[in-house]
């Protein structure tokens, strides 16, 4: 199946196969598949133990500790990711909303994909999220740029 995914920088296609075997899958993908998941399992690791180096405990739910390559490459930048990503921290890497509340409401979801355009915009030419948000133009007929400042969806720090 040849899956076409439109995004701001033109269209991008990918050849799917849904109709292979586990084995087939594993003949065809393995090694994306296991470089995957060690990915996963690293950054665990790594936030797990930013988690300890923060607060001076594993967090509640984890037993384990995660692993230990990932773990012994949490540094204070990762302690710094950790609050951004747990919302103890605002910042324009992180979406405004959760995934279950941009499922439940389309205007959101649109406003946060248009965002997220921004935000690799942003860390691909490493610069602001202001000179980003400035040089991204509107989504066509649509006005999203527009509801999202009358809005007050950001900061307005982050659109001036």
């Amino acid at each position: 199946m040849l899956l076409t995914v439109s995004t701001f920088l033109g269209k991008i296609q990918f050849n799917i196969r849904f109709d292979l075997s586990k084995d087939e899958m594993e003949s065809q993908y393995g090694e994306l598949i296991k470089a995957g998941h060690e990915a996963i399992v690293s950054t665990e690791g790594l936030l797990i133990e930013a988690h300890r180096k923060a607060k001076g405990k594993k967090p509640r739910w984890n037993k384990v500790g995660g692993s230990i390559y990932g773990g012994k490459k949490a540094t204070a930048r990762h302690i710094y990711l950790l609050k951004l990503f747990s919302g103890e921290l605002d910042g324009w890497m992180i979406a405004r909303k959760s995934i279950m509340e941009l499922h439940r409401n389309p205007t959101y979801e649109k406003w946060e994909n248009y965002l997220h355009a921004i935000r690799l915009h942003a860390i691909i030419t490493q610069s602001s999220f202001n000179s980003a948000w400035q040089d991204y133009p509107d989504s066509g007929n649509t006005n999203t740029k527009s509801e999202i400042i009358n809005n007050s969806y950001l900061p307005a720090k982050w659109t001036s």
